[in-house]
């Protein structure tokens, strides 16, 4: 199962099985997928995969740039009737992918925290939700509830106009003080010329 960002709500033609729903053959790997998953595997399907049990970040593949076992926190991840439940939370601050992962049995544990810039791999507006596939053996998915949280990026926008516009005003007082001191300067001169030394008059 994999909790997902996507372009669109299209699902991908024959990608069941280890394809999680998300890419097939000829989308794995390519820029066209535009889909950026959190998986949480129990099956090591690839080489890759470093065991069954396990939540990695998928960007355009299901093959994941970062990946975590569970096993040495004590969370088994086909073993949910040990658990009241799995608690994960997903969090992106406009920079770094943060995965982390709890029970009723253990502390919270960060898993993933990644620098991820997602506007290079998704559209401006995207679909937000879950996918899940089976292949031979057989899984029940079971997803007890979840919640979505978004925050605008009004402030980081406000943030560079500051910026924007701070520069050009500071640079009109400089200008405005330069050209006091000048003025100040050049009238303080003005009573030293309309008596000149009485040295220089001989």
């Amino acid at each position: 199962m994999a909790f997902i960002l996507a372009a669109d709500t299209t699902l991908p033609q024959k990608s069941e099985g280890h394809w999680l729903g998300i890419v097939n053959a000829i989308t794995n790997g390519s820029p066209q997928a535009k889909i950026v998953a959190v998986e949480f595997d129990t099956r090591k399907s690839y080489q890759e995969d470093i065991d069954d049990n396990h939540v990695g970040l998928d960007v355009n593949s299901i093959h994941s740039i970062e990946q975590e076992s569970l096993t040495k926190y004590g969370i088994n991840l086909s073993e949910t009737y040990l658990y009241d439940a799995i608690k994960v939370r997903v969090q992106y601050d406009g920079k770094v992918m943060n995965v982390s992962a709890k029970t009723n049995k253990t502390s919270e544990y960060q898993l993933i925290s990644l620098p991820l810039e997602l506007s290079s791999y998704l559209p401006e507006k995207v679909f937000v939700g879950f996918s899940a596939s089976i292949g031979n053996a057989i899984q029940t998915n079971c997803l007890r509830t979840w919640e979505f949280h978004s925050s605008d990026v009004a402030d980081e926008e406000l943030e560079m106009l500051w910026v924007w516009i701070t520069v050009p005003v500071v640079l009109i007082v400089l200008s405005m003080i330069a050209f006091y001191l000048y003025w100040q300067n050049k009238h303080r001169e003005q009573p030293e010329d309309a008596y000149p030394r009485i040295e220089d008059q001989i």
